[in-house]
């Protein structure tokens, strides 16, 4: 079985269990980020939009059928999103609302960050993002310099770190990583870890300046997908 064949048998299975009820699909699947139309069974109407905005984003496929949900799909996911994620949001970082966008048919949650002030975003974005903040996280972009520096002018040798050769998937596109991580590789990269080549553990020191020649060596190949 091919990869687009096992992707087109797993989407009708989740369509057929999430969405059968009040969608049916009218046109044939061509890939998870490509236009499929369905037609609501409730309003009798068509609309184009993706497997992925239904089964990521919470679309629900029907501009009406969105306006209506908006209140109660508001409160229920408030709940929920607080039960589910709440938890993972760092210290400085708090909720402060979830609201329903209709124009996309999903929520959408508020949050404040002590550092950086008000943003809005996503259930799938908490869910993956390592920082929350998206400020937090562009400031980091820089963290793995000044952590060598740090460590180098203090003699230290760092907290034991495991760094990995790994295939990563996400949203589609597969990809060969080199990196590291402070808290295991299965536990930071979840299910987008497809495959450890190798890996090993080493002081922080050693890990961030392996990962850093061999990004710096392979430059030119880096995939900016």
């Amino acid at each position: 079985m091919s990869k687009f064949e096992a992707q087109a048998l797993k989407f009708k299975a989740w369509f057929s269990e999430h969405c059968s009820n009040r969608l049916e699909l009218i046109s044939p699947f061509q890939g998870m980020t490509k236009e499929i139309t369905v037609r609501c069974r409730v309003h009798l109407q068509s609309e184009v939009t993706k497997p992925t905005y239904l089964m990521v984003n919470g679309s629900l496929g029907c501009a009406l059928c969105a306006r209506q949900s908006v209140g109660e799909a508001s409160r229920l996911s408030e709940a929920s999103i607080r039960q589910e994620l709440d938890h993972l949001v760092p210290h400085g970082i708090k909720i402060q609302s979830v609201h329903f966008d209709s124009k996309v048919g999903a929520s959408r949650i508020e949050l404040e960050c002590l550092k950086h002030g008000l943003f809005i975003t996503t259930a799938a974005y908490l869910r993956k993002s390592a920082y929350k903040c998206p400020g937090c996280g562009n400031e980091q972009c820089g963290y793995a310099e000044n952590r060598i520096r740090q460590l180098l002018e203090t003699g230290e040798k760092g907290v034991d770190t495991t760094l990995g050769v790994m295939e990563i998937e996400t949203y589609e596109v597969r990809t060969l990583k080199v990196g590291i991580s402070r808290r295991g590789l299965e536990e930071r990269y979840r299910s987008d870890l497809k495959a450890i080549y190798f890996s090993t553990v080493l002081h922080e020191l050693d890990a961030l300046l392996l990962e850093a020649k061999v990004h710096n060596h392979f430059t030119l190949h880096k995939d900016h997908r």
